[in-house]
């Protein structure tokens, strides 16, 4: 499958259009490539194309991305006229808008609740889209991994929330600063220190990273590692946010000022950096 990776590339490097949608794309093409190969080559470059449909389970509209692949397994077949990757993406397009606006109406909180495999028999999706509705769901739920109902983070997610949790670690260090002394800070119990600050339990962690910032190393020296322990107490607050944040609904969250986001969930100033983490994810 060397070659049909390689059209791939080009096709992806010159393309200007949604990464999510463009990978997803991919997914199922190879998905039609590898169900198709094994079949004989003589099945599959015989068969009219409402066969191969029929074969692989799948929309109508997808027949240009079907007749790509067919394309490009049997190149010495006389065919009048042989699809182009992007002519595959186009109609692929039309059927992946339909899906993702399928997938955004469930309602977040059912989504982010639902295996896999259920979701695709509730919005009646084939089984070859499961890679691109598995896409949708980690795209819009963020952090929450539906197959085993646990949180899962990915490397590039905990990266993000790893520099979030050391930025608002800074800022909470910079606040308490600007009100106590620092013997006062470095002497003082951490749930006198969330007290102070007013931030919600969860949120020890980040603190805690604060005093031993300012304790420690100080915070312009500090390179204080992220520690799993700090990490877990904010993404649960994070996934708290976005709760509400699915509440508020994505068209008022993702065009509002933040002042105004924070606002309308009642949270307190000192909580700006959360919620700006979770609108990152949410939008």
């Amino acid at each position: 499958s060397s070659g049909i990776n390689a059209e791939y590339g080009v096709m992806k490097r010159s393309a200007d259009i949604d990464f999510m949608l463009e990978e997803s794309f991919v997914d199922v093409i190879k998905r039609i490539y590898n169900q198709l190969k094994e079949k004989s080559a003589d099945f599959v470059c015989s068969a009219k194309l409402n066969e191969l449909l029929d074969l692989l389970g799948l929309d109508e509209r997808l027949a240009p991305a079907v007749k790509f692949v067919q394309d490009k397994l049997c190149p010495e077949s006389d065919v009048l006229e042989s699809n182009s990757p992007v002519e595959a993406l186009e109609a692929y397009a039309i059927v992946w808008s339909e899906i993702w606006e399928k997938i955004k109406a469930y309602g977040y909180e059912r989504l982010c609740t639902t295996k896999l495999q259920d979701l695709l028999d509730i919005l009646g999706v084939p089984d070859a889209f499961d890679g691109a509705v598995e896409m949708a769901q980690k795209k819009i739920c963020g952090l929450v991994s539906n197959s085993k109902r646990e949180v899962a983070l990915s490397p590039e997610v905990k990266l993000r929330l790893s520099g979030a949790l050391a930025e608002t670690a800074r800022e909470y260090a910079a606040t308490l600063l600007k009100k106590y002394m620092k013997f006062i800070i470095c002497s003082s119990r951490l749930q006198q220190l969330m007290d102070w600050l007013g931030v919600p339990d969860d949120m020890d962690g980040a603190v805690e990273m604060a005093q031993e910032m300012i304790c420690g190393s100080g915070i312009l020296g500090s390179a204080l590692a992220v520690q799993e322990k700090y990490l877990q107490g904010y993404l649960d607050t994070i996934l708290t946010v976005l709760k509400h944040l699915a509440a508020l609904g994505k068209e008022y969250v993702c065009n509002a000022d933040l002042p105004e986001v924070i606002a309308s969930l009642g949270l307190p100033d000192i909580m700006v950096s959360v919620v700006r983490t979770a609108v990152s994810f949410f939008c």
